[in-house]
């Protein structure tokens, strides 16, 4: 599992720099990209799994 404890079956999403996991109260799990609070061409919450997203950003590079 990745850092924000997606399993990787969520695809590009799962180390976006964009990605924010909602937790409900019956303890399901949603990816929310926050990247579509400023452009909405990108959805709130993308199908899944995404292959190929055009606002993906590797967590890693923050960490450069």
């Amino acid at each position: 599992m990745n850092p924000q404890n997606l399993p990787e079956t969520v695809g590009q999403c799962s180390d976006c720099l964009h990605l924010r996991r909602v937790a409900s109260a019956r303890g399901s799990v949603f990816v929310l990209c926050r990247r579509a609070a400023l452009e909405p061409t990108f959805p709130r919450y993308p199908n899944l799994p995404m292959s190929d997203c055009l606002g993906y950003e590797p967590c890693a590079a923050v960490e450069n």
